[in-house]
């Protein structure tokens, strides 16, 4: 089950999903401690969201989002900024985790759920729940 902690619960855990939440760095973040410092100031200014999964008192994954308005097109999306579950869950439990972040999407008037990611079995995943993953994204470091 996933479960969205309050920003003001985060540094409780901190300790415990940071290592987590930086192996899924989107590919264009350094992976660095000042970035992974920054991804929490973020969560503690209420500008993103942190998710964790639990089962018998381990964390099973680490859901970072953030709410994003394209100013050109005018879209409202929920960006996951990173994603990290384990291994092993079942389709159903992974729907279930997906369930939460689209009605937190919908409550917060997003039409769209975007995600980065390098790791084939999330584009699986996400295919086999829905999900276009036709695009490429693309990046070179200047």
């Amino acid at each position: 089950m996933l479960q969205r902690i309050a920003p003001e619960q985060v540094n409780e855990i901190w300790g415990d999903i940071a290592e987590l939440v930086r192996r899924t760095f989107p590919p264009y973040a350094d992976d660095t401690e000042a970035e992974l410092n920054n991804v929490l100031a973020e969560i503690l200014a209420h500008r993103m969201q942190c998710w964790v999964g639990q089962f018998r008192g381990y964390f099973t994954g680490v859901v970072l989002t953030e709410i994003f308005t394209d100013t050109a097109s005018g879209t409202r999306s929920l960006v996951i900024y990173a994603l990290s579950l384990v291994r092993g869950m079942s389709d159903e439990e992974w729907q279930s985790c997906m369930d939460s972040v689209l009605t937190f999407a919908r409550r917060n008037n997003c039409t769209k759920i975007t995600s980065l990611t390098r790791l084939p079995e999330v584009v699986k995943r996400a295919k086999s729940l829905g999900w276009n993953t036709d695009t490429t994204f693309m990046f070179k470091e200047v």
